[in-house]
């Protein structure tokens, strides 16, 4: 008799778990709460990526006049924009027919069945007194926006509000300069809200590599976003005069505040491991997430747990891949299959848009790999001189040794999409030699890994090396644990940039403060 897997949660990691144990020829049980889908579809990535294209085309109508067109720039239409946004979330439940296509692998669907409750490691019991049975269970509950313990944190919004309100703000601050906080700054500003950023932490996107996190910066800045990093606290929030909320801090031991429309915190993703049972089973939780092994087993038998309630990997390429992993182990009950979140893209569609994969520059040096970078700049880059989008670079990094990739980051036009491109490149293994003479299209925005890829090509040749030491020949090689942003890894010497010089030049705007 085949085994029976019950799923909790139909985000991407349920879906895939449930998918891949109905074809491994198991009895798979669907569960969610609500629609499925997950936050992904329903609230978070996808919503935010329409609202980034309705901001994409407003940055590009204002380039109308410059190519001969004659039109006024767009306005934005709120009201209309949040339409768009539902009808394509509706459009993307009925194409992709996720219940539907479930069911058609042998599934057994239940969604919005409301609250649910583990009763045993291998029993779930819904509000109105079912109860489902299995051989095994995987926990896929995913996450919610972390809130923060303050004084009127009541009056703070979280980021699946923001399709929510009924008018765009006219102000905003946000906490926290991640992902999640840029990508949503990024979008306001151009629909014309003043956005304040505000953090604890020393530079935007900390988790990036050092000169992403600078020239990303020193962007937004240029398109009005103002940064406060290194502040020393967020003592609260309170009511302002009509209507308004304050946001109070310290900086510099100073109490600050800034008063705006909204405040909203993007200050983590935590674990919906709340409210299911999970505690009575003695299931091991560390700061809201499921603590697994590699083969992502919890600290109970026949339990186990995939995507972002494991805090692995907050991305949903992760989710899915942790929903396959669980369900392979969960139906041949063995050690089949190790979780390997080895080579994951990650990104962004802020204005500039940044992809990043592989190791940082200081990873590298910390290991202390002997390593090669190259950054070539976009206003370099034959498409964006075209489309007159110049802002960003492509930083490559590899090893001296092996001639293979280490890392990549990426910013500028269409970078989400370029970074994929590395992704196959680094999964394939292909020295950097080997990426030189790869034949794509021209001109496009991914020929920047191509110019990268020929400049370290010729850095690591040892004879055209010794040509850079005696100064006949282009920028000398990469200093280990550079500074950030040096014009000898950017171009040679004699070249002059009015936007390397901006970036350098150009302080981060102040918040205002009252």
């Amino acid at each position: 008799m085949s085994r029976r897997i019950l799923v909790l949660g139909g985000g991407p990691a349920g879906v895939a778990a449930a998918r891949t144990a109905a074809r491994m020829g198991a009895q798979a049980v669907l569960i969610d709460s609500g629609r499925l889908g997950g936050v992904s579809t329903n609230s978070g990535v996808l919503p935010a990526r329409v609202l980034a294209h309705t901001a994409r085309l407003k940055r590009e109508s204002g380039q109308l006049g410059v190519y001969g067109l004659r039109a006024t720039e767009a306005e934005l239409d709120w009201p209309a924009a949040l339409r768009r946004l539902f009808n394509v979330v509706e459009a993307l439940h009925v194409r992709k027919e996720i219940a539907e296509e479930a069911r058609k692998l042998g599934v057994d669907v239940h969604e919005n069945v409301g609250e649910i409750r583990f009763m045993s490691p291998t029993t779930i019991g819904f509000a109105n007194g079912t109860t489902v049975e299995g051989d095994a269970a995987i926990v896929c509950v995913g996450g919610r926006s972390r809130s923060i313990p303050l004084p009127g944190a009541e009056l703070a919004i979280f980021p699946n509000d923001i399709w929510r309100m009924k008018a765009m703000p006219r102000s905003i601050a946000i906490v926290g300069t991640g992902h999640t906080g840029c990508q949503i700054a990024s979008i306001l500003a151009h629909f014309g809200t003043e956005v304040h950023m505000i953090d604890l932490k020393a530079r935007i996107m900390p988790q990036e590599d050092e000169l992403l996190s600078v020239v990303m910066a020193k962007e937004f800045a240029a398109r009005g976003i103002r940064i406060r990093s290194v502040i020393d606290s967020i003592d609260g929030l309170s009511t302002g005069m009509s209507g308004s909320t304050v946001l109070h801090y310290k900086e510099a031991g100073e109490s600050r505040s800034i008063k705006t429309d909204a405040v909203l915190l993007c200050v983590g993703w935590i674990g919906n491991t709340d409210r299911i049972g999970l505690e009575e089973l003695g299931v091991e939780i560390a700061r809201s997430y499921i603590k697994v092994d590699k083969y992502l087993r919890t600290n109970v038998p026949k339990l186990y747990a995939a995507g972002d309630v494991t805090g692995q990997m907050m991305l949903v390429s992760g989710a899915t891949h942790e929903g396959h992993v669980a369900a392979v182990n969960a139906v041949t009950n063995a050690e089949t299959k190790k979780v390997a979140h080895t080579l994951v893209p990650t990104g962004s569609f802020t204005d500039p848009e940044y992809g990043a994969i592989g190791m940082r520059e200081s990873q590298c040096c910390d290991a202390g790999i002997d390593y090669e970078t190259s950054v070539i700049w976009c206003e370099d880059l034959t498409r964006a001189i075209i489309d007159d989008r110049t802002a960003g670079f492509c930083k490559m990094i590899a090893d001296r040794r092996t001639h293979k990739v280490l890392g990549a980051h990426i910013v500028g036009e269409r970078a989400v999409e370029t970074v994929q491109l590395m992704a196959t490149i680094m999964a394939g293994g292909l020295t950097v030699e080997q990426v030189a003479d790869l034949e794509l299209a021209f001109p496009t925005y991914s020929a920047i890994i191509l110019m990268a890829a020929r400049d370290l090509k010729y850095k690591l040749d040892p004879e055209y090396a010794a040509l850079y030491q005696s100064g006949m020949a282009g920028s000398p090689p990469a200093r280990r644990c550079p500074d950030l942003l040096r014009p000898s890894d950017a171009v040679a010497p004699a070249r002059k940039s009015p936007r390397r010089a901006a970036l350098a030049s150009t302080p981060c705007l102040p918040a205002s403060t009252s």
